[in-house]
């Protein structure tokens, strides 16, 4: 951990460069296609349509967004297509992308290019489509050739979401769902509904020797077990529990257990209690306690709106926070990990722009919002309109017309991992005064933000 705090400090403040790095699979195939079938489609579920991360090919300063020469959808569609074409007698398969997403860690003086990557297996049939499985795969490579480490980086986590499905069904362990069409484009790591650890009305009760077997209910009730309850009684929030066996022969890993009534993961010394919260599954803890499970991933950002290694975070939260304090963490849909419940999606490389029109404007003053010539929003004094765009937008041209006509136009720069926030205050001559107000005033102006006073979100980042 401490050779990865290194890299998070010197990063804090440092910003991505507006370079693009292309990167294609053209020609190239999987090596281990599935049998029997063809890719009859791929639908991109999830938020980032165009970038699939960052990476450091320069040095510690200079951190760029990677792009496929095509986006997501088409270039991971045409790669796919290439390796399983449409034959006679081969049956359809889609591959729905839910998650794929790139980035660097460190490691002592190593560093590596990592790729998060979730498909899903959906087939139609006769009885109507059926999902059949989600994989979950973090790969890295050592970056010995940069040129050909990213390319070749997602394809071997697209070769081992393939191998992760192979060997789940071969072992008996996948358990289809029919969806309906609406359902064939809902991210399951976004959706509770997807996965049978919320739909069943209780937890199979058994030992879940993956976070698989959990999240597809999918127990091992062969293994008999006793539990040992672990009371706190300071705070309740921290009762654990642990496992006993008859044989008193310590089993393989085990993710968690259920009792039938209740659920318990493993989080590195003990079983923790998991509560559901809406469409979370929540537990709690002191945060160093975490610290082996916290999401692997070294992810930078901005301090105000931006983002920390998740990876990293459990370090950082350990030297700036109160080892007695008691924090609430929820499950990654994607691998079962947890992290803190305020923290926000890694995944969404993006800019965030938040305009706000002061009270001291005139009375009854009004604005519309353009946007790159699309009329977003028509703001009043005290509100906000909020600008968020992916990394495949670099700037934005941005009108403020009031009600008598007076337009003032302005190039806003878009900077991935941050948000800037501009001052706007329309004047009694009806022109429109727009400043970049400094730290002390932007912490302020954004602590009187809410949902109330938010008139308008518009998002660039795929939904």
């Amino acid at each position: 951990m401490k050779t990865l705090l290194i890299p998070l400090l010197l990063l804090l403040g440092f910003t991505c460069s507006a370079e693009d790095i292309i990167v294609s699979l053209a020609r190239r195939k999987l090596s281990n296609p599935l049998p029997g079938y063809y890719i009859s489609d791929v639908i991109l579920s999830q938020k980032e349509d165009s970038c699939i991360g960052y990476n450091n090919p320069i040095g510690p300063e200079r951190y760029e967004p990677v792009f496929f020469s095509k986006n997501i959808r088409n270039e991971l569609k045409e790669f796919l297509q290439r390796s399983m074409p449409q034959e006679p007698g081969l049956l359809p398969l889609v591959i729905r992308v839910n998650r794929i997403y790139l980035y660097e860690i460190i490691r002592g003086v190593r560093q590596y290019t990592t790729v998060d990557l979730s498909l899903s297996f959906i087939f139609p049939r006769d009885i109507g489509l059926e999902e059949d499985f989600t994989t979950s795969v973090t790969h890295s490579v050592y970056r010995q050739d940069f040129a050909a480490t990213i390319g070749q980086a997602v394809i071997d986590a697209v070769e081992l979401s393939f191998t992760q499905y192979t060997e789940r069904k071969e072992m008996g362990l996948i358990n289809p769902r029919t969806i309906t069409p609406e359902q064939l484009v809902e991210n399951p790591l976004y959706s509770a509904a997807s996965f049978r650890c919320f739909t069943e009305h209780r937890p199979c009760q058994g030992i879940y020797h993956s976070y698989f077997d959990f999240r597809d209910q999918l127990p091992d009730t062969t293994i008999r077990f006793t539990v040992h309850h672990r009371y706190n009684d300071q705070v309740s929030r921290l009762n654990s529990a642990s496992l006993k066996f008859p044989d008193k022969k310590e089993k393989e890993k085990i993710w968690g257990f259920c009792t039938g009534d209740s659920m318990y993961m493993f989080n590195g010394q003990a079983y923790s209690l998991l509560s559901r919260e809406g469409d979370q599954l929540v537990t709690w803890n002191r945060p160093e306690d975490y610290m082996q499970d916290v999401i692997p991933a070294a992810i930078f950002g901005g301090v105000v709106g931006g983002m920390i290694g998740a990876g990293l975070l459990g370090g950082f939260v350990a030297a700036s926070s109160d080892h007695r304090a008691v924090q609430e963490f929820r499950i990654d849909l994607f691998d079962g990990r947890l992290y803190p419940s305020d923290f926000p999606d890694y995944t969404t490389i993006s800019s965030t722009v938040i305009f706000y029109l002061s009270k001291s404007s005139v009375r009854d003053a009004t604005l519309d919002v353009y946007v790159d010539g699309k009329l977003l929003c028509t703001m009043t004094p005290g509100g906000y309109f909020i600008l968020s765009r992916s990394c495949h937008f670099k700037e934005a041209t941005v009108v403020f017309t009031t009600p008598d006509g007076t337009s003032t136009q302005e190039r806003i720069p878009l900077e991935l991992y941050a948000t800037d926030l501009y001052l706007l205050k329309v004047r009694k001559n009806g022109s429109v005064q727009f400043t970049f107000p400094n730290d002390e005033i932007k912490k302020d102006i954004l602590k009187r933000r809410t949902p109330e006073n938010t008139l308008c979100n518009d998002s660039n980042v795929v939904m």
